[in-house]
């Protein structure tokens, strides 16, 4: 009985293994991966007791147009932004993680490459 679940399981996860080389599975392929939401020490922010969060782009070589979304509270807000993430660009300013009213963080919604 178990040694034929092991033969399905095996049969089911071999193609996955196939198509997905050991070594590509490390590499950031989609432009998400090369996004990332960073913290930053900014006096404004320090006050409310937060830091300030910016996203950065990690992959210096291309473009990347991102769409980010803010959360207040835990609640998803209206704001919906979009940035163009160029290489070698400084880290670009989202808001405090902390505000007078409370919370504050954003997600990112989609990360698309710029030719």
């Amino acid at each position: 009985m178990y040694m034929r679940l092991i033969a399905v399981l095996a049969a089911c996860f071999m193609p996955y293994q196939a198509a997905f080389p050991e070594e590509s599975r490390d590499l950031p392929e989609h432009p998400a991966g090369r996004v990332e939401f960073i913290e930053l020490d900014d006096a404004d922010c320090a006050i409310k007791g937060g830091k300030l969060v910016a996203l950065q782009h990690t992959h210096h070589a291309q473009a990347i147009e991102v769409w980010v979304d803010r959360w207040f509270m835990q609640v998803k807000t209206a704001d919906h932004t979009r940035h163009k993430l160029l290489p070698w660009q400084p880290p670009v300013p989202l808001g405090c993680s902390m505000t007078v009213s409370g919370e504050q963080h954003w997600t990112l919604y989609s990360a698309t490459p710029l030719e």
